[in-house]
């Protein structure tokens, strides 16, 4: 008779007859999205030893008491399943429990202390028991001597300062791990009893900046695996580790450690998986490798080390170089040449170069490297060619990323490479003119860049039907030149696509549903809009994030059928020849971040609707005929605005004074217009333009690195030219409210917009003095331009000009 049930999972589903139930001893229901109530006719099972129900969501009701009545069970599981609120303490009552996982939910108030009945239990899961949880004791498990695993990642220990001393009384216990609890310390333990733990993971806890490891933990000679990451310690104490020769993983990564890396860790010999990313070492000694004669992973990226450093790996220990599998040396500041001895690491899978200063050729031993599946050496300063020869062996490669050099690839037009990639980025490599013939050959492709590649040819109509998994495709910054006949028709189509830069021509073309990201800007495409923006397929949703359709020589209007695209993210229809009025319908997309519709010849007042829009970041109209007054809701609903761009337009009437409570505004441009009144004394409280901005923060809302050239652009008048800021856009703070008809004197409040880059009051009809607190605008030494002319300004110039000492652009003249 079936004992089993499975249900989401790789088994067969059995039927499971009434009466059957009394003798089912396992149930698996993971990953199903159920939801509700448990039914207590569970009860029923009464052999159950083995319960599975991760990964549901139970919508934060709680764990059925009566889960503590199935006496049998041995193993439950009730991980990430939307459970919430108490724990019931019956739980308490299956003292035949060997695993309990209650991690990844929302559940609150405390373990119950008849945990402490639970003396056959073997392993304990209770990571993620966190939300409003402080346990202040733990001694109940001090009497489940048999406990070999335990898992109390999330839980709050804040109040439970007897953790240690609890854990060392479980001489049985294997594995350990207290992940991502911010413990501010590690305890001293002066008698170790739990001498027989082999794995201790107490990564993400931010010891705060430990400069000292406990002895307790140097002394467990048995560990096989010790994960310390994600902490703050600062201890250089790889010398103390010696004795650990049965240590096979060690995890050090984002942490402080400074300096060289100790020889001292060439005594592991058991060494598997070193990971020291993520700190701040400088270098190693030339023997610190030869002994690691097991060492298959090896993770050294994000650090400081300079120079030709990778000789120092080259020349270590045959066996040393034999064992490697994976190599990272990603973001340090390695110079120099690739040797040609780095075809000695026969066995590497995984090799990782990436943004470093790596210059010269790539050497032709790589190709050697038969066991390659993944290979990153972009953003460098290779040079030379590549040829055949450097792929001649690498039979096994599946990801090839070495965009941003300059290499030039020379192949024959009737190559079959010896790969067949996944992933293949080749940015600003010399390709073309010709598009590459060989990637006919690339059946399984999921991931392509060829973007700057110097194609200028059309494109072959196979291409279009490259691959049907492909994710991302970039070919931008081309040439390209030619119709798009029928792009992305067919539904399995990559979402995210960039062609923009290219000489594409015609009318624009049709594409899936399933497309996230469409770039097709600065091209030659033309005619209306409408047929691409109104079409709706039947029985699906346009998923489309991040459109931008700027450059082109679009004509017609803005289509009314906006609401056929909820998820919008980013629009720029911007430079192009649109008219019209912009449509209600764009009020619609409330999650949209960024509008551009600048330097088209749009025409009549903003719509009310806007308003809805109440996520928007940026809003860019500038450089159109759209007049009435700035809507008042503008400052009223779109609180998010930190650039509001409404420059070269026919608005008139004063500037509504709600617009000061939009407190984000980093870029106000309301230029060339006809606003009249004075300048509110209110635009003093800008609090982000009175702030000195020293990083950049222009991917603060993208989830994939896809889209990183896909992001806000904005064009600001800095010393009458334009300049368009991008990937520092969040750098840029400007105000300029030059050749309108404002009148009155210039409110004494704007000084206090200290970290203003650029001000603009030009054309006007300002009278008065020039503020005498001007001078404080130089606080921060980031006021570069400063433009007060043609206006009918009176006094003298005040001393406290002489202290904005970073101007280099100054105009005064009346």
């Amino acid at each position: 008779m079936a004992r089993r049930i499975v249900i989401g999972g790789l088994e067969s589903s059995v039927i499971i007859q009434p009466d059957m139930l009394s003798s089912l001893t396992l149930v698996i229901i993971p990953i199903m999205n159920l939801g509700g109530k448990i039914s207590p006719s569970l009860l029923e099972l009464k052999q159950l030893k083995y319960l599975d129900l991760s990964g549901n969501y139970f919508g934060g009701n709680q764990i059925p008491e009566f889960v503590g009545s199935l006496k049998s069970l041995k193993y439950l599981n009730l991980s990430d399943a939307g459970f919430g609120m108490m724990i019931p303490r019956q739980l308490g009552n299956l003292s035949r429990l060997s695993y309990l996982d209650l991690s990844r939910n929302d559940l609150g108030g405390t373990i119950p202390h008849q945990f402490s009945n639970l003396t056959k239990l073997i392993q304990l899961d209770l990571g993620g028991y966190n939300n409003g949880l402080e346990v202040d004791n733990l001694q109940w498990l001090s009497r489940l001597s048999s406990l070999n695993y335990l898992d109390m990642s999330l839980v709050n220990l804040a109040m439970a300062t007897d953790w240690l001393q609890v854990i060392n009384m479980l001489p049985s216990l294997l594995d350990f791990h207290l992940s991502h609890r911010e413990l501010s310390n590690i305890p001293i333990l002066h008698l170790v009893n739990f001498t027989s733990l082999s794995n201790l993971d107490l990564s993400n806890n931010n010891f705060n900046s430990l400069r000292r490891i406990p002895n307790w933990l140097l002394s467990l000679q048995g560990l096989v695996s010790l994960d310390l990451r994600y902490n703050s310690i600062q201890d250089p104490f790889l010398d103390s580790l010696w004795n650990m020769s049965s240590l096979r993983i060690l995890r050090l990564s984002r942490n402080q450690f400074q300096g060289m890396i100790s020889d001292a860790i060439g005594n592991l010999t058991s060494l598997t998986d070193l990971d020291m990313s993520g700190n701040q070492l400088e270098g190693w000694k030339r023997r610190t490798w030869e002994n690691l004669c097991n060492l298959k992973q090896l993770d050294l990226s994000h650090n400081n080390f300079k120079g030709e450093i990778l000789g120092l790996l080259i020349n270590s220990s045959q066996c040393f170089m034999d064992s490697l599998v994976s190599l990272d040396l990603e973001s340090n500041q390695l110079s120099g040449h690739l040797p040609n001895e780095v075809g000695n690491f026969k066995n590497l899978k995984f090799l990782s170069l990436r943004t470093n200063s790596l210059s010269g050729p790539i050497p032709k031993s790589l190709g050697h490297l038969s066991n390659l599946e993944e290979l990153h050496v972009s953003q460098n300063s290779l040079k030379g060619v590549v040829s055949e020869i450097h792929f001649a062996n690498l039979t096994s490669l599946k990801i090839l990323d070495a965009s941003s050099n300059s290499l030039d690839l020379k192949v024959n037009s009737n190559w079959d490479p010896p790969f067949r990639l996944q992933i293949i980025f080749l940015r600003s490599w010399k390709i073309g003119p010709k598009f590459p013939m060989w990637l006919q050959t690339q059946k399984g492709l999921e991931a392509l860049d060829l973007s700057d590649t110097g194609i200028s040819e059309v494109l072959p109509t196979w291409f279009w039907n490259l691959s049907s998994h492909i994710s991302y495709l970039n070919i931008s910054c081309n040439q390209i030149i030619g119709e798009i006949p029928g792009l992305v028709k067919m539904e399995s189509f990559c979402p995210i696509i960039f062609l923009r830069s290219n000489r594409f021509s015609g009318p624009l073309p049709s594409f899936s549903s399933n497309v996230t990201a469409l770039d097709l800007s600065n091209n030659y495409f033309s005619g209306s809009i409408s047929h691409f923006l109104c079409r709706k397929v039947e029985g699906s949703v346009n998923k489309l994030e991040y459109l931008n359709l700027s450059g082109n020589t679009l004509s017609g209007g803005i289509p009314n059928c906006w609401m056929n695209w909820p998820l919008l993210v980013l629009i720029n229809l911007g430079n192009n020849n649109l008219t019209g009025n912009i449509p209600r319908s764009i009020g619609s997309l409330t999650q949209l971040l960024s509008l551009y519709l600048r330097n088209n010849n749009l025409f009549g007042e903003i719509p009310s609707s806007l308003r809805n829009c109440t996520s928007l970041n940026v809003l860019d109209l500038g450089e159109n005929e759209l007049f009435g007054r700035i809507p008042q809701g503008m400052g009223l609903d779109l609180s998010d605005l930190w650039v509001l761009d409404l420059r070269s337009n026919r608005f008139n009437g004063s500037i509504p004074l709600e617009l000061c409570q939009l407190v984000s505004l980093q870029i106000l441009d309301l230029a060339d217009n006809n606003l009249s009144g004075t300048i509110p004394h209110c635009f003093g409280d800008f609090s982000v333009m009175a702030e000195k901005h020293d990083t950049i923060d222009i991917s603060y809302y993208y989830s994939s690195f896809y889209y990183s050239d896909f992001g806000d652009e904005v064009w600001c008048m800095l010393r009458g030219r334009k300049a368009k800021y991008s990937s520092t856009l969040r750098l840029v703070t400007s105000m300029d409210l030059s050749n309108n008809c404002l009148s009155g004197e210039i409110p004494k409040e704007l000084t206090r917009l200290i970290g203003l880059m650029s001000l603009n009051l030009s054309r006007n009809h300002l009278t008065g003095k020039i503020p005498e607190e001007i001078g404080d605008m130089g606080k921060l030494g980031v006021l570069e331009i400063l433009d007060f002319s043609v206006n009918n300004l009176s006094g003298v110039i005040p001393q406290g000009m002489a202290s904005l000492t970073s101007l280099n652009f100054l105009k005064l003249v009346i």
